[in-house]
């Protein structure tokens, strides 16, 4: 038997747009994610299984920014 414990991190995003012309727009975007409070993947195996996983996750926060036109 397998049962898990699905997480997902904290995640923050933002976005902004501003109209440069009536057909040209600037995007940008800014997302955040808190990778690093996922320290096991809530794994574990019935006794006649493999042992637990254990704490293995060694996971960083992540930034991600994004600029662009839309035309």
């Amino acid at each position: 038997m397998l049962s898990t414990r699905p997480g997902l991190p904290e995640t923050v995003t933002a976005g902004i747009a501003h109209d440069l012309t009536p057909t040209l727009r600037r995007l940008g975007d800014f997302t955040w994610m808190h990778w690093s409070t996922l320290r096991s993947p809530g794994t574990t195996f019935a006794k006649s299984a493999p042992p637990p996983i254990s704490d293995f996750l060694d996971w960083n926060s992540a930034f991600h920014f994004a600029a662009g036109p839309e035309y």
